[in-house]
């Protein structure tokens, strides 16, 4: 793995756990459901078809890491992302 796929990873981590924690603070009623969930990049778990950005197996929140950056920095990017 290249440093700049390293970064990608390290970033696409960043945004869910950001994510995951702007819903918490609005929406508490969340908390067991979203701290069941660990995440991680759909190149350690092959759950994530083509096209599909994000996927649980009800353990496991499998993403695309380009699929998160592309959302970063959107109104309501939080929501979206998760």
């Amino acid at each position: 793995m290249t440093g700049a796929e390293e970064k990608r990873l390290q970033l696409a981590r960043d945004v869910i756990r950001l994510s995951r924690n702007t819903l918490l603070v609005h929406l508490r009623f969340l908390d067991m459901a979203l701290s069941r969930l660990q995440p991680a990049a759909a190149d350690l778990v092959e759950l994530v078809e083509d096209g599909q950005g994000l996927v649980t197996d009800g353990q496991h929140l499998a993403y695309d890491p380009g699929f998160v950056l592309r959302r970063r920095g959107r109104p309501g990017a939080a929501a979206e992302t998760l």
